[in-house]
Parts: C-alpha cells; sequence; structure tokens
C-alpha cells in the first residue's frame, strides 16, 4: 500500500509516464507500507517499453530500489550538520567573548559582553548575571539581556537568602550550571567554588 501523502504525487507521475519520450528515464520516490506496518521509501525508475501504434506509450519497464537506509542517512548528515553550526556558532561567539575581554574592562563590561555571547550563542530569550554584594545580604544585577523595565525593577537588587535556589546556592558557594535554553532552570552542584 502508498502512502496517503504520495498519491496525489503519484497521480501526476503517471500521467507523465503516458508522455514519456523515446529513452527517457523518469524517477519517482514513494513510500511502501510492509506487512508489519512499518513504511519504507523506494525510488523507481521507468522508461517506455512499448508503443502503441499511435505512439503512445502502452508499457513501460522499470526498477525500484528500497532507499530507506539512505534517506535515513542523509537526514542523520543533515542533523549533524546543524548541529556542528551551531558549535562552531557557539565557539565563535566565546571567540568573540574572550577578544572583547582582551582589554582592561570593569566587571560590568566584563558581564555585559558574557551575557550578549549567551544570547547570541544560545538562543536564550532572558540572561541575567549578577554578583553577591560585598555583605552578603544583597544580590545585585551586573548585566542582562531580554528583561523588560520592569523586571529589571524587581530584579535589580534582592534579598540574598530564601529569594530562590540560585541565590542560596550563590551564598553558601556552591557552583551552579545553567541548563535550560528557554527557561530559566539550574542544576546546583554541592562543590563550593574558589
Amino acid at each position: 500500500i502508498m502512502h496517503p501523502d504520495d498519491l496525489p504525487r503519484f497521480a501526476a507521475h503517471a500521467a507523465r509516464l503516458r508522455e514519456l519520450a523515446d529513452g527517457e528515464v523518469i524517477l519517482f520516490a514513494y513510500r511502501m507500507r510492509r506487512a508489519g506496518g512499518s513504511w519504507r521509501w523506494f525510488e523507481s525508475r521507468e522508461i517506455a517499453f512499448e508503443r502503441g501504434e499511435d505512439g503512445a506509450v502502452r508499457a513501460i519497464i522499470g526498477a525500484a530500489t528500497d532507499v530507506t537506509e539512505a534517506r535515513q542517512s542523509a537526514a542523520e548528515r543533515e542533523r549533524l550538520l546543524a548541529a556542528e553550526q551551531a558549535a562552531r556558532a557557539r565557539a565563535e561567539a566565546m571567540q568573540r567573548l574572550t577578544a572583547a575581554l582582551a582589554p582592561s574592562l570593569t566587571a560590568t563590561e566584563v558581564a555585559q559582553r558574557f551575557v550578549d555571547a549567551v544570547w547570541e550563542s544560545t538562543g536564550a530569550t532572558q540572561v541575567w548575571i549578577g554578583r553577591l554584594a560585598d555583605d552578603h545580604q544583597w544580590f545585585e544585577r551586573l548585566a542582562s539581556r531580554g528583561y523588560s523595565p520592569e523586571q529589571l525593577v524587581l530584579w535589580g537588587r534582592f534579598p540574598a537568602t530564601g529569594a530562590l535556589p540560585a541565590v542560596d546556592a550563590v551564598a553558601r558557594q556552591e557552583t551552579l550550571t545553567f541548563t535550560s535554553r528557554r527557561s530559566s532552570s539550574c542544576a546546583r552542584s554541592s562543590r563550593p567554588t574558589r
């Protein structure tokens, strides 16, 4: 049984078969369901084999090849290429960050350049970096991107205890690893930072 999505294309293919020129080979890729219910991709190559007295194609000859694995390999190659391009973009963003940090900068300038690099390389919708104030009572924003002015009023400075798990972790000098691109989740490590 041919895949329902391929049937309209097959009708056009059948019309082309009736109009084949001598020696013309046409290709058609389609899916067929196996007895077990899985779908396999096939590619057929067909040529006019016999013509009637009026010159119309009466018979064709062709061969079909199962190309499922080749299509899967091509899709995997495309996925790997996209992943490689994304990794290259992140590496280039980090190189730009390193070059930007080379001159003598303030902590706020370094933080803003880091935030910008994370924003560009990860596709994050919000990036925020802060520091624990010297008195260890307040957590203060150094740089951010993607926050509204109203959010920045709320997140500009807040108590360092009990506000957020991440803030508590920083206050305890634990290492934080942020893992989500579309949310502000984080994972905590129990190892103290130095």
